[in-house]
Formats: structure tokens, sequence, C-alpha cells
């Protein structure tokens, strides 16, 4: 009985892991088509206790730059003066 439960759970799960593989491969599909022309300041996270300030895409959330990029960001300039502003990418070297 115990283990009919457990077989039942490893299937609901290996279900979800599917679902969320597919949401990520419709997600790149997605951010390959967007033009990224407006963006939005950011955290990221790709592990507890690791996160970067990044500087993302307003429309579809692909990190555009990130303070973790070997060539590290310090200038962003708001173009706008409401709480979703927007920001010009530029970097330490230019």
């Amino acid at each position: 009985m115990i283990e009919e439960d457990n077989e039942s759970t490893r299937i609901e799960i290996d279900k979800l892991y599917q679902a969320i593989s597919d949401a990520q491969e419709v997600i790149s599909i997605i951010r390959e088509k967007c033009t990224h022309d407006k963006t939005k300041k950011g955290k990221y996270m790709w592990r507890p206790g690791a996160m970067a300030d990044v500087i993302m895409c307003k429309y579809c959330d692909e990190v555009i730059k990130s303070s973790n990029d070997p060539e590290n960001f310090v200038v962003t300039t708001s173009t706008s003066n409401n709480d979703e502003d927007d920001y010009v990418v530029c970097s330490t070297t230019e």
C-alpha cells in the first residue's frame, strides 16, 4: 500500500518536472522574439543566498546586464519618473 502511494507520488512529481521543463522552453522561445527595448531594475537569484542586482527586460524578464558580469555595470540612468523606471544599461568600461 505504501509502495503504491510512493509510486503515485513519483509519477505526479515527474509530470510536474516535465511541465516546468516545457514552460521553460516556451519562455525561452518568447524571450528570443522579444526586442528588450524597455528595461527595469531587478534582483536575480540563481541559488539560495546568491543574488545579484540586474537590469532586465520590462516585458519578458530576460536579464540584460548583471552586477556579477565581468564588465560590471555601474551607471543606470532612469528615463522616466514613475515606479516602473526604464534604465539605460552602461558599463564601467564605456
